[in-house]
């Protein structure tokens, strides 16, 4: 099209033919590179969840279709690669990425003053919560806000008023699970309501759990609070917040309770 415009406006064939080339060129450029390529990439940057969905089943159902097509391709694409005298590779290499690696990395990072010395420190308590247990991080010795099996919601009230806790605990020797009780399951029913019919049992790790399978099951279930066991003895309670306090200490005030701010809902 572009060159019998050119020719009808007195250009010469050969002039008209190369202009209108470059013209296409950069058209075709124009129209692959943004609007083909950088314009969609930037609309599913700004609403991931959304394009996903837009895009996964459709997705799917293409490559269901051309999978040969594109196996055969990949296949011929690798050969030639292997002819070149070059291995091909599915993916970049990612081995020897450990633990250990990471942590000298971090290790070498702050030594040389290219990480800052809180940021390692904070890198290096995520990177031990792969053998941290949550019996380390309950301290035996601190009391926990707790009240009697035989509590009513006015002593569950009065407990969370007094120690600004929104959890507190049912403890009796006889219970070979602890109880636990939201106070706001408390705010529609009698103040001389036992406290067991608004209670629940408590989410329960035994002392040798790892802290990232305690986090893991804890967001599975939705609790901000556990119970730490120990041979089937209650020691103590662990929360989101005292492993956060263990892995971001400057950020976390040390004054906070074990249930601020996160299980105050």
């Amino acid at each position: 099209m572009a060159r019998p415009s050119l020719t009808s406006w007195g250009a010469p064939a050969q002039l008209a033919g190369s202009a209108a080339f470059v013209l296409s060129l950069l058209l075709v450029t124009f129209l692959h590179l943004v609007i083909g390529e950088m314009a969609p990439k930037s609309w599913a940057i700004a609403h991931p969840e959304f394009a996903a969905k837009l895009i996964g089943l459709p997705s799917r159902a293409f490559i269901w279709v051309f999978r040969p097509l594109l196996r055969w391709v990949n296949a011929m694409a690798n050969r030639l690669v292997a002819a070149s005298g070059v291995t091909p590779v599915e993916r970049a290499a990612v081995g020897g990425q450990d633990v250990d690696t990471i942590r000298h990395l971090v290790e070498r990072s702050a030594s040389v003053g290219a990480l800052d010395a809180s940021f390692r420190t904070q890198l290096s308590e995520v990177l031990e919560l792969e053998h941290l247990t949550v019996g380390s991080l309950v301290a035996a010795d601190t009391p926990v806000t707790a009240a009697p099996s035989d509590a009513t919601v006015a002593d569950v009230q009065e407990a969370a008023a007094r120690t600004d806790h929104m959890r507190i605990l049912l403890l009796d020797s006889a219970f070979e699970v602890p109880e636990v009780v939201h106070v706001r399951d408390t705010l529609l029913v009698s103040a001389q309501t036992p406290a067991r019919t608004v209670s629940r049992p408590a989410l329960t790790f035994d002392t040798g759990t790892p802290v990232y399978e305690a986090l893991a099951l804890a967001r599975e279930h939705s609790e901000q609070l556990a119970a730490i066991m120990d041979d089937g003895r209650f020691i103590g309670v662990l929360t989101i917040a005292d492993i956060l306090r263990h892995v971001l200490p400057q950020q976390i005030d040390p004054a906070d309770s074990a249930e601020e701010p996160a299980n105050r809902r």
